[in-house]
């Protein structure tokens, strides 16, 4: 253990703060937890983060300045929902519908091409695997409730030590992007006026956000009035920047 004098510290030159996307929202060796109940697009979200690290410095996520890409990354997207079939199915209507291409920096892992794992004692090496071999930098599990442990929220604090462990073994500077479908909120909780993007609100939310350096939540919103399907209300709550 390396000790560091604080006088030091606060008369030195001023750090750069280590980061894939500014103020905060996925600062290296960190995670960014993103919330929500199910079918409001945080896969979505997570192709939004995957293009925008691919461009690399330049773009800001979500076009907003307040959150500019401070460095390209390599992104494995790690499906546990989706096979081979439905995932490209979606990364056509992301991109190829739209005349776009994906950013040749985006790895996926469709459910059915690996083993089955869980982020536990001895699963986390076969993630750990995955990532060494495709050298990515930016790790997003979508959903969550597939990696842990039984599937039990008394489970989270373990798959959150063992993102940790990955980290150890390959590089400090790896984030992860956990895609999370909260419970629905207790009953009487859904009409109540209470706030939708307050995660404290779901059930067994508890158990998930204190852990990541960020959270993430979205609600899904109505706007059939303006001609539009729907889009995501979102809110960050960031450890390391503003709300």
């Amino acid at each position: 253990m390396t000790s560091i004098n604080v006088r030091e510290l606060c008369e030195g030159p001023e750090l750069d703060f280590p980061e894939w996307i500014g103020n905060g929202v996925l600062p290296k060796g960190q995670v960014l937890l993103l919330g929500g109940e199910t079918k409001i697009g945080k896969t979505w979200i997570g192709f939004e983060i995957a293009d925008a690290l691919g461009v690399g410095v330049g773009r800001n996520l979500f076009g907003d300045p307040r959150f500019p890409i401070k460095e390209k990354a390599r992104v494995l997207l790690v499906d546990a929902e989706l096979g081979l079939y439905g995932a490209a199915k979606r990364f056509r209507m992301r991109w190829t519908h739209n005349d776009l291409k994906p950013p040749p920096q985006f790895w996926c892992a469709p459910r059915g091409t690996y083993s089955p794992l869980r982020v536990n004692l001895t699963g986390w090496k076969d993630l750990a695997k995955m990532i060494a071999e495709t050298k990515t930098q930016v790790v997003i599990l979508d959903p969550a409730f597939y990696f842990i442990s039984d599937g039990k929220n008394e489970s989270v604090r373990d798959f959150y030590e063992n993102l940790s462990r990955i980290q150890q073994e390959i590089d400090p500077d790896i984030s992860f992007v956990v895609v999370h479908h909260f419970n629905k909120p207790p009953r009487g909780r859904e009409a109540d006026g209470s706030d939708p993007l307050d995660p404290y609100r779901f059930s067994g939310a508890a158990n998930w956000i204190n852990d990541p350096s960020a959270v993430m939540t979205g609600n899904k919103e109505d706007t059939t009035d303006i001609g539009i399907r729907w889009y995501i209300r979102a809110r960050m709550k960031l450890r390391h920047g503003p709300e």
